[in-house]
């Protein structure tokens, strides 16, 4: 249905377009804005589009909102590129973007900064009706006009309606594209996610029994040199024993040879028998320092295999640390994907409502 206005206005400035449409509905002229005209089951974007085609005035209800608003840009454009006349409303002291102005080479401005606002709506309820030829309070005459043009509108819309058609079967296959994609995205981010997953695992679960194995192996070094140390004592206490017990066998001959030979050996024979013994308490001194010596030298190889086993423990548990953290990384950053594509969408869709 063809209108002879078409309002574009941002979503904040939902108010100030509606006063504009009741006043032009008011004075006889048939508009249309969104979302009040969008009919029910049909894409808010080819509403849009059609509507624009079969009107002949574009009012740009201009404001700082609608400067920045990409549906409004979009709406100006097509009014251009359908040789619309186009008239600014101005509502707000803002220059029009260097967008807009691309489109808004032609003088058609109203500038409603003041009150009262019914001045300045009876200033464009006058421009539209001056742009449309037809005489103000005349409200007849905008159907006769749009019949004088009915045949090469029929014409026109037939034509519009054909490309539109295509634009939308053109567009229907490039979303069906996108989904695809979007599905072997998602599918292949699923299986990255699940080849990182099992890989963590797997690390996990090395690690953990590298550290069961050091564990075990710092426990046997453990009870090894636990064991070294107990018979290194026995073997102390044996060796004490046997040198006592020859410290006193020596001791008790060279009594009993002091006593066969009397006076006349006994002093060199105590001289001898004691040479004699501080020679083996130095030699039993000697042999139970060597076997310490011994001693602490397999304490200290134990002590060496010991510390290496808690080292690969300790790297085995850093490579697990690691791993987690990579895991850890590999999902917030696909957290923040799925966020960000989220809202994306939710943004596109929001904007597309506008």
């Amino acid at each position: 249905m063809a209108h002879e206005v078409f309002l574009s206005h941002s979503t904040a400035d939902k108010s100030m377009a509606g006063q504009i449409c009741t006043r032009l509905e008011e004075a006889g002229l048939s508009c249309w804005i969104a979302p009040r005209d969008v009919r029910p089951g049909y894409s808010f974007p080819g509403e849009i589009t059609r509507a624009i085609q079969n009107s002949r005035v574009f009012i740009l209800i201009l404001s700082g909102t609608a400067n920045k608003s990409d549906h409004v840009l979009r709406e100006v454009d097509m009014a251009a590129t359908s040789r619309l006349r186009i008239i600014q409303f101005r509502i707000e002291d803002v220059i029009a973007s260097d967008d807009l102005t691309y489109y808004l080479s032609l003088p058609h401005r109203i500038d409603a900064l003041s009150e009262p606002l019914s001045i300045h709506f009876d200033l464009l309820e006058k421009a539209v009706f001056s742009l449309l030829g037809i005489q103000a309070g005349n409200n007849a005459t905008p159907g006769a006009a749009a019949t004088r043009d009915g045949e090469t509108a029929e014409k026109e819309r037939a034509l519009r309606e054909a490309e539109e058609r295509k634009q939308l079967e053109q567009a229907a296959a490039a979303e069906a594209e996108r989904l695809r994609l979007t599905a072997e995205a998602e599918a292949a981010q699923e299986a990255e996610e699940q080849r990182m997953r099992q890989k963590s695992e797997a690390e996990s679960l090395r690690a953990a029994e590298t550290k069961r194995k050091a564990d075990e192996a710092e426990k046997a070094a453990a009870a090894l040199i636990a064991e070294e140390e107990k018979r290194a004592k026995a073997e102390q206490k044996r060796q004490r024993l046997e040198a006592e017990k020859l410290i006193q066998e020596q001791e008790q001959e060279r009594l009993a040879e002091a006593a066969r030979k009397e006076e006349s050996g006994r002093l060199a024979a105590v001289k001898a028998a004691e040479e004699e013994r501080l020679r083996l308490i130095a030699e039993a001194e000697a042999a139970r320092k060597a076997e310490e010596e011994k001693i602490r030298q397999a304490r200290e190889a134990e002590a060496l295999r010991v510390a290496e086993a808690r080292d690969k423990a300790e790297e085995a548990e850093k490579i697990a640390a690691r791993l987690a953290g990579e895991k850890e990384k590999a999902r917030l950053e696909a957290e923040k994907r799925k966020k960000e594509e989220k809202e994306e969408k939710e943004e596109k869709e929001e904007k597309e409502k506008e």
